[in-house]
């Protein structure tokens, strides 16, 4: 199996079947779906169960000791067979030709660790902005002062996964940085942009994502916990971090703008 796609899932029947139809639907084939629940009590098993009869490739786990998304994911990790891992939240959807075009990417260049640009969507599915993009590579240093990769556009080598996350739990939205910057640390991973956008990342009002203030307290407590670093060196790393965000969030406010 070439890749391992990982969803995690919470009473996700509004969107669900739009992410899986935008996953199974792809043209590359050599890939399995792991879908892992955190406890829905709405419909999402049954509609993805519904999808196993047209893709056996599909499985679905109940994670009984459910912690969170990133504990979802990384149950699915751990259970997978693919040599790479990719990763898709359960609202969000791929552009047709989003695994091959990336996965062939990563094989021609050797590359580990990639993410895509991508468009915010609404709640309903309607376009928010123009083509959200990140910094062209991003090493530990570099991504400690930077952000830009959106988790449901990026694809990992599990060769370089080993056991780097295995204890960096939380249930907050910022855990997909600190996983990326243990990647980078720990592993010397460098993540590489592929300038295509090939991913629609839903804004809805009550994800995880739009809890801005306790983002930016979760990211700060990274820095100081679970990467270790010095108060001042946190400090300046953080101001940098922080100037950034505003600059692509001041960026993309001027393309909504525009006439």
């Amino acid at each position: 199996m070439k890749v391992s796609v990982i969803i995690p899932t919470f009473n996700s029947e509004k969107y669900i079947s739009e992410t899986l139809n935008s996953v199974i639907n792809q043209d590359f084939k050599e890939f399995e779906v792991i879908v892992v629940d955190g406890g829905s009590k709405d419909k999402t098993e049954n509609i993805v169960q519904n999808f196993r009869t047209n893709f056996p490739n599909l499985r679905f786990l109940k994670n009984i000791n459910d912690q969170g998304p990133a504990h979802s994911r990384l149950v699915g990790i751990k259970l997978s067979i693919g040599q790479f891992i990719a990763f898709i939240d359960s609202d969000d959807i791929w552009f047709d030709g989003k695994l091959k075009k990336q996965i062939d990417f990563m094989s021609k260049n050797a590359l580990d660790f990639t993410f895509t640009d991508y468009l915010q969507i609404s709640e309903t599915g309607e376009k928010r902005s123009g083509i959200i993009s990140g910094h062209k590579s991003n090493n530990y240093k570099q991504y400690l002062r930077r952000r830009g990769i959106a988790n449901s556009t990026v694809i990992i080598r599990r060769s370089i996964i080993g056991s780097v996350w295995d204890d960096k739990i939380t249930k907050s939205h910022g855990e997909d940085t600190l996983w990326w910057l243990l990647l980078m640390k720990h592993k010397n991973a460098v993540a590489v942009r592929f300038p295509h956008c090939l991913t629609k990342y839903r804004i809805a009002p009550e994800g995880l994502s739009r809890k801005v203030m306790k983002n930016q307290t979760t990211v700060w407590h990274s820095y100081r916990n679970e990467l270790g670093l010095p108060f001042f060196y946190s400090l300046i790393n953080y101001t940098a971090y922080i100037i950034d965000v505003s600059m692509r969030r001041l960026k993309l406010k001027f393309y909504r703008i525009r006439p």
